[in-house]
Parts: C-alpha cells; structure tokens; sequence
C-alpha cells in the first residue's frame, strides 16, 4: 500500500467537479504532498504521458459511475503502467449509496 509522504507527487484524475472537489481535499492533507497534478476526464486519453511526465507517488481516480466504461479504461492503463492507484467515488455517487463501478475489481 502506498503512504503519503510529505514529497508525494499526486495525480488527480477525474470531471471538472471532482477535480474541484478532490483539490481542495488534497489541500488539507497532512503530511502536505508536494506537488498535485490534475487530468481532466476530457484528456483520458493523455494518461500514459502524464503518468511518464508526472511520476506519480499515487493516483486517485475520481470520476462519476455512470463513465464506467471510462474508468476501466483508466484503470487499465494505470494497472498496466505499474501505477499504484485509488479509486475514489464521486461525492454525488456516494450521496446517492452508489460506491463502484458494477463488477469493479481491483486486483
């Protein structure tokens, strides 16, 4: 399992909204980490260059379950890269009793 250290690099990977959300999370964390990237979900496909660029200690993937076609891909990716990884469920799917993707199985 992956810990947060004060010189973790995150990547944040998620909708504008959990983007949003997740930021302001991510700010309040103590240790504080020491850098945060962000992917919107509009630039999935950008993954693997960000992850090469970034370096991420961690990812936390944050998008609505409704994109559950999206999120396997994501996850995919990030499984194939060697990227350690959390999933995280929208706050709006979270308010509604929903917390994974169906059939979601992490490995």
């Amino acid at each position: 399992m992956t810990q947060i250290s004060p010189g973790s690099r995150l990547l944040l990977v998620g909708t504008a909204s959990t983007l949003r959300q997740l930021s302001a999370l991510v700010g309040e964390l103590e240790p504080r980490v020491n850098s945060v990237h962000t992917l919107s979900s509009d630039c999935l496909s950008h993954l693997p260059q960000e992850l090469a660029a970034v370096e991420p200690t961690c990812v936390l993937v944050s998008l609505p379950l409704v994109m559950d076609q999206q999120i396997a891909a994501a996850t995919r990716v990030l499984d194939q890269a060697g990227a350690s990884w959390r999933f995280l469920p929208t706050l709006a799917d979270q308010l509604a009793g929903r917390t994974g993707p169906r059939g979601f199985q992490r490995e």
